[in-house]
């Protein structure tokens, strides 16, 4: 399970946009990793790259993590239980052109993946 089933990113250019994940799953979560995609325009003429979604790594050791771009630092993931993890994604919109833009975020883990669409509406 994955909450929200999808992320929408809306924010000036310049901003972070952080948006947070829920996940959990039938057995401990191991090997966890999110696969930033490229952001495809709606015309297909732009992209906004994946450099521009940031996923810090996760580790029960140290459960607060951070998203870091433009001086900003943003602490928020945290494990509640081996099955169960609330994840940051962190968009940086610096070099973000105007425009719809769309993919998905790909989340393996061992035992399983999914994916979870992301869309950045009109600025």
């Amino acid at each position: 399970m994955i909450a929200p089933t999808q992320i929408d990113i809306v924010g000036m250019k310049g901003a972070i946009a952080t948006r947070r994940l829920f996940v959990k799953t039938p057995q401990p979560i191991e090997g966890m990793q999110l696969i930033p995609p490229d952001l495809n325009s709606s015309d297909g003429t732009q992209i906004l790259p994946p450099a521009a979604v940031q996923i810090p790594e996760m580790s029960p050791k140290q459960p607060q993590n951070r998203c870091q771009a433009s001086g900003i630092e943003r602490i928020t993931a945290s494990l509640e239980k081996s099955n169960e993890a609330i994840l940051p994604v962190c968009f940086d919109l610096k070099e973000a052109p105007s425009g719809e833009f769309s993919s998905q975020l790909q989340l393996s883990y061992q035992g399983g993946q999914q994916l979870v669409p992301i869309i950045k509406p009109l600025a």
